[in-house]
C-alpha cells in the first residue's frame, strides 16, 4: 500500500468516526434535552422513529443485492473517495434531520430566520414555511427518506443509469434547498462570511454529485476545473463579504457559541473571542487569506486545494462548531464538505488528472468504429 492509498484510507475513516462520533453524542444530548421537558415523554417519539425505520427497509435491503451487484467496478481513488465521503454524510444528514422533535420547531428554529435574511431569501422561506406546516412529522421523514435513500444508493452502486439518476436527484435536491431552507446559502444576506458557512453547506452535495457524473465519462481535468471554478467564485464572493463595510466586519468578527458536550468546543469560543476583541487586524488577515487562496487557485493546482483546506478546517472548528453542534442541525457545515472536495482535487492532481477507463473506450470505438 503507497503513502496515498493510506492517506485516502485515513481521511476516510476520519471522516467517518468524527461523524459517527458526532451523531452519538448529539442524539444523546437532544434526547436529554427535550426528555427534561415536562410536557414531551419518550412515548411520544416511538410513532415517528417506527416510521422511520419501515420506510428504510427498502432501500437497506435493496442497496445489499445492488452492493454485490456493483462490487468488482472499478473507480478511481478520486471517484471513490468523494463517493464514499457524500455518501456517508447524506446518510448522517438523514439521520441528523429526525433528531427528537425536529419536525415540530425545524420551522421555528430554522426557516422563520430565514425571513429577516432580506427580500429575495425571504421569498423562497415563505413557500418552504407555508409547505412545511402542512405536515411537519410526514415532511420531516421525506425529507430524511430522500436524504437516506440518495446516501445510501451512493454508497451500493458505482456507476451506470440508476447511478446517474440518484445523483441527479440529489442535485436537484440540493439545490431546492439552497434556494428554501438555507436562504441561498447567506449570499445575499447581511453579516455572511465563509468563517460561519457562506456560501451554504448544501451548494457543494450538488458540486459533489456533478463531478461523480463527469468521473463517469470523463477526465479527471475536467472534474477538477469544476472544482477550482467552484473555489475561486467562492473566495471571490466570501472576499468582498469580508470587506463589505455593511457587514461591520471590520469592527466586529461574529460570535458564534454553540453548546457541547462537557464544553469540550470552549477552546473554539477562546479563540473567537480573542479574534472579536481585535477584529480590524484579523479581518484584514482573513481578507488577505481569502484573496491569497482565490490567487492560489488560479497560479497553482497544488497551493490551492491545500490552503483551502487548512483555512476550511479552521472555519469548521472554531466558527461553525464541527457543523452538527449548532440548534436543529442538519448537515455539517461548509467547512467540512469544502476539505473533503480539497482532498479529492488533491488526489486528482497526485492521478495526473488520468482520463477514466470508461472514457478512453469511447474514444476508441469513435477512432476505431469496426473494433
Amino acid at each position: 500500500m503507497n503513502d496515498m492509498e493510506k492517506f485516502q484510507k485515513f481521511s476516510a475513516f476520519a471522516i467517518l468516526s468524527l461523524s459517527f462520533l458526532g451523531l452519538a453524542i448529539i442524539f444523546y444530548f437532544e434526547f436529554r434535552f427535550y426528555l427534561s421537558i415536562p410536557v414531551i415523554h419518550l412515548d411520544d417519539f416511538y410513532p415517528f422513529y417506527v416510521e422511520t425505520v419501515i420506510a428504510s427497509l427498502p432501500v437497506i435491503t435493496a442497496s445489499l443485492f445492488l452492493f454485490r451487484k456493483y462490487k468488482k467496478v472499478i473507480e478511481s481513488r478520486p471517484q471513490k473517495f468523494i463517493r464514499l465521503s457524500f455518501g456517508i454524510l447524506w446518510i448522517v444528514d438523514a439521520i441528523l434531520q429526525v433528531q427528537p422533535e425536529m419536525n415540530n420547531l425545524f420551522a421555528q428554529y430554522t426557516l422563520y430566520p430565514i425571513l429577516q435574511m432580506g427580500a429575495v431569501p425571504a421569498f423562497f422561506a415563505k413557500f418552504a414555511i407555508k409547505f412545511w406546516e402542512t405536515n411537519p412529522p410526514m415532511i420531516d421523514l421525506a425529507a430524511a427518506m430522500v436524504q437516506l435513500y440518495v446516501g445510501t444508493l451512493t454508497l451500493a452502486v458505482k456507476n451506470g443509469r440508476l447511478f446517474v439518476a440518484v445523483q441527479a436527484i440529489a442535485i436537484i435536491w440540493s439545490i431546492g434547498i439552497w434556494f428554501f431552507g438555507e436562504g441561498l446559502g447567506g449570499v445575499l444576506s447581511v453579516g455572511s462570511t465563509f468563517l460561519t458557512g457562506l456560501p451554504g453547506s448544501v451548494l457543494f452535495y450538488a458540486i459533489a454529485s456533478i463531478l461523480l457524473i463527469i468521473l463517469l465519462y470523463r477526465s479527471e481535468y475536467s472534474a477538477h476545473k469544476i472544482i477550482k471554478f467552484s473555489m475561486v467564485m467562492v473566495f471571490i464572493i466570501s472576499f468582498i463579504e469580508q470587506v463589505l463595510p455593511l457587514n461591520n466586519f471590520w469592527h466586529q468578527i461574529p460570535l458564534q457559541v454553540y453548546p457541547s458536550p462537557d464544553n469540550f468546543l470552549n477552546f473554539a469560543v477562546v479563540v473567537q473571542t480573542f479574534i472579536y476583541k481585535r477584529s480590524f487586524l484579523f479581518n484584514l488577515i482573513f481578507s488577505v487569506i481569502l484573496i491569497f487562496i482565490t490567487l492560489s487557485w488560479v497560479f497553482s493546482d497544488r497551493i490551492g486545494p491545500i490552503s483551502t483546506f487548512f483555512f476550511a478546517m479552521f472555519s469548521w472548528v472554531i466558527y461553525q462548531g464541527l457543523g452538527i453542534f449548532g440548534p436543529f442541525s442538519t448537515d455539517s457545515n461548509s467547512g467540512l464538505i469544502i476539505a473533503i472536495l480539497c482532498v479529492s482535487d488533491i488526489l486528482m492532481l497526485k492521478n495526473g488528472f488520468r482520463v477514466h477507463e470508461s472514457s478512453i473506450k469511447a474514444m476508441n470505438r469513435q477512432t476505431n468504429p469496426g473494433s
